[in-house]
């Protein structure tokens, strides 16, 4: 009888783990750089140095594996309806990113750009609430192209302005509503994290911030941002 109920119920066993083995479903999750629907030049998708994939909110690991031709595609498997990936983004903060599985959905994106917000006193803010000039400079240099722009905010009645200059020539003018304003405080944030003068990149981008608070430089060449092209864009300014 005990030879019997040991067979049952290792035969059970056996069953359950077939099931489970042949439940498993492969996914492939892209990384993106979701502002520029695309991908970077010179990354790969992530940092994949420091990426984990989590089976659903436990610390266990699921092995995943790199893409050989796919730029930024990675593969795993799981029989979980539910993972948690952990990257670090292009602004070096590590992030996490839940994707609930569908195994009528095997591909999943995740931005490599996404941001997390921190606590940060920016200059372009307190320059902003104590009416006092404001100014960033920017310049691209590459193998093939060089820019030379600007951004200068100035106070009238009240209200903010800026000023957009191309080599020293004022191109246009606008008023700056909130929308904009927070655009232009979670750039200088996201500027502060993007200091990088040794990136790999052919092409440097350098920005200068100058004012009453403080002045500074920031140098990237790390071609996983196009932070000024972003900024004018969420400004209006074309």
């Amino acid at each position: 009888m005990n030879k019997i109920i040991f067979w049952f119920f290792n035969t059970i066993s056996v069953i359950i783990s077939c099931n489970q083995f042949y439940a498993q479903a492969e996914y492939k999750v892209t990384f993106y750089n979701c502002s520029n629907d695309g991908f970077s030049m010179i990354h790969d998708g992530i940092n994949s140095g420091v990426m984990t994939i989590y089976e659903n909110d436990s610390r266990k690991k699921i092995e995943y594996k790199k893409d050989k031709w796919g730029i930024g595609e990675y593969h795993f498997s799981t029989n979980n309806s539910k993972v948690r990936i952990e990257i670090e983004n292009i602004f070096k903060q590590k992030i996490d990113t839940i994707l609930i599985l569908n195994k009528k959905n095997k591909n999943y994106k995740i931005c490599e750009d996404k941001f997390k917000e921190y606590e940060l006193k920016t200059s372009v803010e307190e320059s902003i609430k104590n009416k006092n000039k404001w100014t960033l400079s920017f310049s691209s240099i590459g193998c093939f192209h060089q820019e030379k722009e600007s951004i200068e905010l100035t106070h009238k009645k009240g209200k903010v302005f800026a000023i957009h200059k191309v080599n020293e020539k004022k191109k246009n003018k606008i008023k700056l509503t909130q929308t904009k304003i927070k655009s232009l405080i979670v750039f200088e944030k996201k500027l502060k994290l993007m200091n990088r003068p040794d990136g790999g990149c052919t092409t440097s981008d350098y920005y200068t911030i100058k004012s009453e608070i403080e002045n500074y430089e920031i140098t990237d060449s790390s071609c996983l941002w196009s932070g000024f092209h972003y900024l004018k864009k969420n400004l209006g300014l074309g």
